[in-house]
């Protein structure tokens, strides 16, 4: 649908949606922000005394793993949802509601907050954490004009989630 909607546009799929790829400095960047922002979270996690991972996360991939279809979910969690999720959210969204009068910040928090609702499996502690890793990787794709830099490192994100989840409930 989003490639049809670029379509009727007229414009480049891959202009519209900044499909370019980020330069390794780009890429480091987003990923220590990112490290930097998820151990603020696990650190006020732990003092809270709250779960690391959400319980129904660990539930899922126990799941998955003693049917065998763990590398299904690996493969489901760091390569399909995070291309899927970011093209609506910081591709089609984002691009077009920063050509608005929200301008680039309102296209952040808009298109930011759009993507926390599609995580409402998780209670509000995690969505807090969803939207806050939202801005970070809205204000990626603003920095380096790059949906490929946050496809990345939304990557990255969910497979460090998955392998922790995986190893620490084993």
């Amino acid at each position: 649908m989003v490639w049809l909607a670029v379509r009727l546009k007229g414009a480049s799929f891959a202009d519209y949606l900044a499909l370019r790829w980020p330069s390794w400095k780009q890429l480091l960047f987003g990923a220590v922000g990112l490290v930097l922002l998820v151990l603020a979270w696990e650190t006020m996690s732990r003092t809270l005394g709250r779960e690391a991972t959400p319980g129904f996360m660990t539930d899922l991939l126990k799941s998955g793993r003693d049917k065998g279809a763990a590398a299904s979910l690996l493969l489901a969690f760091s390569v399909a949802a995070p291309m899927s999720e970011e093209v609506l959210a910081r591709g089609f969204l984002y691009r077009g509601w920063s050509a608005s009068f929200l301008r680039v910040p309102g296209a952040i928090l808009l298109s930011s907050l759009v993507w926390t609702v599609v995580h409402l499996q998780y209670d509000m502690y995690f969505l807090a954490e969803v939207f806050t890793i939202g801005v970070w990787f809205g204000y990626m794709r603003y920095r380096a004009n790059s949906l490929w830099l946050t496809i990345v490192l939304h990557a990255l994100n969910n497979l460090t989630a998955v392998v922790l989840t995986m190893w620490l409930g084993s």
